[in-house]
């Protein structure tokens, strides 16, 4: 059996005009958050909007830790 990988690393691209988020997307690939980051950029005054990308990372074994309990309540 293989190990599975714990933490997935994303990537945001988050979108400001004028001092105001308008947009985040997410990726899994960091060449394609560059991309993204270099289309909006090129229809932006970068004196006044910003575009940057993040990293993070999301970690899948709280995810298989966690159940989902059902209860049923009295009636």
């Amino acid at each position: 059996m293989t190990k599975r990988e714990s933490n997935i690393t994303i990537y945001t691209v988050v979108d400001v005009m004028s001092g105001v988020a308008v947009g985040a997307k997410s990726f899994l690939s960091h060449r394609d958050a560059r991309a993204c980051l270099s289309r909006l950029r090129k229809a932006r005054n970068l004196d006044e909007d910003d575009v940057q990308v993040f990293e993070g990372m999301i970690d899948m074994s709280a995810a298989r830790q966690s159940v989902a309990r059902r209860f049923r309540g009295s009636t």
